[in-house]
């Protein structure tokens, strides 16, 4: 059975932005969700030639299964959506949603943002997380992609959602290509 892992906006939008989505989802042994929020907050991304906004569908990836979205069900999902949302702050919805569902589901949870893994696990240290450089470089292992059509894959990502890794990521050197 494959790991459930609930995907935060950011990490949703530069899979999509990768161009190889389908083929990263179907490889690499994850079954992907979103909540509700990150479905919502997921809208748009940029064309590399012309810099014009593209909107995203994800229906075509629910309906292949590849993707599925998650609500809250239980009372303790809604009381850990308010104490993740007040620990996370403002404008942190869909990660305060991931959170809660990765906690009270038992998910791993895919997401770029450092500051909110941190405050997350200040209280709650037995997340897995796992965020878009460690999925790219798990799919090029699996799928025996070339160091070329990587080094391409995460320029048109750059190009297409402005997604930068951090400078300290164990893995920067695998995305410059060095």
């Amino acid at each position: 059975m494959d790991e459930i892992v609930i995907t935060d906006t950011s990490v949703l939008l530069n899979l999509l932005a990768s161009g190889e989505y389908e083929s990263i989802f179907k490889d690499i042994g994850l079954s992907f969700i979103v909540c509700p929020a990150v479905a919502n907050e997921a809208q748009f991304l940029r064309n590399p030639s012309t810099g014009e906004r593209v909107q995203v569908d994800l229906e075509p990836l629910i309906q292949e299964k590849l993707l599925k979205i998650e609500n809250l069900e239980t009372d303790e999902e809604f009381d850990l959506l308010i104490e993740f949302s007040s620990r996370l702050g403002p404008g942190g919805d869909g990660e305060a949603m991931c959170f809660t569902l990765a906690k009270g589901r038992g998910y791993s949870i895919a997401i770029d943002d450092v500051r909110a893994v941190k405050r997350a696990l200040a209280v709650y240290s037995e997340f897995r997380v796992v965020d878009t450089i460690e999925i790219l470089h798990r799919w090029q292992e699996v799928a025996g992609v070339s160091t070329e059509v990587m080094l391409s894959l995460c320029q048109r990502i750059s190009q297409t959602s402005s997604f930068r890794p951090r400078k300290d990521h164990p893995l920067i050197s695998w995305w410059d290509g060095e």
